[in-house]
């Protein structure tokens, strides 16, 4: 099995020409997340993002991926199939799962879902979503360690309703809540200019291994631009104080 987070960064080489075409930016899953489609490559030297399929890839290691010619990278990709880490996970309860942080495959079979909470089998899935994962069958979450609270006393989940949500609600504040209610998910910040000043609760990287903000660091204008580009705004969104 191997980790998806793994292919990022691994240079991209054609055995026929002998030729290195660029390396991995992206990777890409079908729709319903049961399989690994392909992976965006970027040549070094244009910028210009190309697709590799695949059925495509001959071979890999630590740090390459091979292919048989340049002719099996292709132009173009469907920008709707993309990789599901940084999104937040939620149970069809309503229920946080956290934030997705890496995949799970087995060669191109998708096997979980690793959140910074738990860890999901992809069978579970229910929507694949442009901004959220939704889950269900709750008894089939491996937790890794972190207080998942459930409703032992009645069969039916009850949600905890709070009044002048939009006032109160806040990312990584501690909320007192009852052991017989489930937590209200947490809505992210509407504009990013809150984060300014804020400081990040862990080092970010982004694409290509680039260090985007370490730990202990001030959030800046550039910094919050610099998130944006990498895919990383709602990771920086969720670790920082």
């Amino acid at each position: 099995m191997n980790s998806l987070k793994s292919f990022i960064s691994k240079k991209v080489v054609s055995l026929g020409e002998g030729k290195l075409i660029g390396y991995v930016l992206n990777v890409c899953l079908d729709q319903k997340l049961n399989n690994l489609i392909g992976f965006i490559i970027v040549d070094e030297e244009s910028e210009e993002e190309k697709f590799l399929s695949f059925k495509n890839l001959k071979s890999y290691n630590e740090n390459y991926l091979f292919v048989e010619s340049v002719f099996d990278i292709e132009n173009f990709f469907d920008s709707n199939n993309s990789s599901p880490i940084g999104k937040l996970v939620f149970t069809n309860y309503g229920d946080e799962l956290g934030l997705v942080e890496d995949v799970i495959i087995d060669k191109n079979k998708v096997q979980k879902i690793i959140t910074n909470k738990s860890e999901i089998l992809i069978k579970n899935i229910i929507k694949n979503g442009d901004d959220f994962l939704i889950f269900s069958k709750k008894n089939n979450i491996k937790k890794n360690n972190f207080n998942f609270k459930e409703n032992k006393t009645e069969n039916i989940p009850k949600i905890k309703i709070q009044e002048n949500v939009s006032q109160k609600i806040k990312i990584n504040e501690n909320i007192n809540k009852s052991n017989n209610m489930f937590d209200l998910p947490i809505r992210a910040y509407t504009s990013t200019s809150l984060l300014l000043n804020k400081i990040a609760l862990c080092d970010i990287i982004g694409f290509n291994n680039e260090i985007i903000i370490k730990k202990n660091e001030i959030i800046t204008k550039k910094i919050i631009e610099k998130a944006k580009i990498h895919n990383k705004l709602n990771f920086l969104i969720f670790n920082c104080k």
